[in-house]
């Protein structure tokens, strides 16, 4: 048996909500609040599994005592409902911070109520469909765009090695030394070291063309180094 408990200040709405519970199968009222402290403490006496609470109510208001319920209560903690008149977004966004685990409307029919009751008590949240509707637009809004992968620049395709540090013209260029000629490297840093880009070149030797006598190499004019 679910147990329900009612908050709100006016008396025909109040009792109108008794008794539609009362009329539900598988329902029960816990008991009946006209304002937030008589909430607070009923909710903490009779530990209802929902409260169907009204978020404008004398003395403090229905998110605070939504607040206290939830914070002075043992678990399994109660699903507090927020029932309106008014469909703002600032009562939504504070029922949401609140802790909420509902809003709808009082306009919302007895039948779709009282299954908004049974889902929640199972541990679902339930919106009224134009609060939903909202809150999607809302944070679909505020959600960032999806961050595009950089593609493979000049400095990407570089080695690493040449990327490992300065060169001696950035060097020079940051001391406001003079720069000799011919000394520049691309892309503003210095050429692979041999020790971090692997073995240095070979030097040039004596080519060697097949003899055609006995088909073995033989010393030829060396081939001078690329430049």
């Amino acid at each position: 048996m679910t147990t329900v408990l009612i908050v709100d200040d006016q008396v025909l709405i109040r009792a109108g909500l008794a008794a539609l519970v009362r009329a539900a199968p598988g329902l029960e009222v816990a008991g009946e609040a006209a304002t937030g402290e008589e909430a607070v403490e009923l909710a903490a006496r009779h530990r209802p599994d929902v409260v169907l609470m009204d978020i404008r109510l004398p003395g403090i208001s229905g998110i605070a005592a939504l607040e206290r319920i939830l914070a002075e209560a043992a678990e399994p903690k109660p699903k507090v409902v927020m029932l309106t008149v008014f469909d703002l977004d600032s009562y939504v966004f504070a029922a949401l911070k609140a802790g909420a685990s509902g809003f709808l409307l009082k306009d919302t029919p007895p039948e779709r109520l009282l299954a908004a009751v049974g889902m929640i008590a199972e541990g679902e949240m339930l919106f009224a469909p134009s609060v939903t509707r909202r809150l999607v637009e809302t944070f679909g809004a505020r959600a960032p765009a999806p961050r595009r992968r950089s593609t493979t620049t000049d400095r990407n395709r570089r080695p690493a090695c040449a990327r490992a540090r300065p060169c001696r013209t950035t060097a020079r260029r940051s001391a406001g030394r003079p720069v000799p000629p011919g000394t520049a490297a691309p892309y503003g840093r210095c050429a692979p070291r041999s020790d971090r880009c692997g073995p240095p070149p070979r030097a040039p030797g004596p080519s060697r063309s097949p003899s055609r006598s006995t088909g073995r190499c033989r010393a030829g004019p060396a081939t001078p180094a690329p430049p």
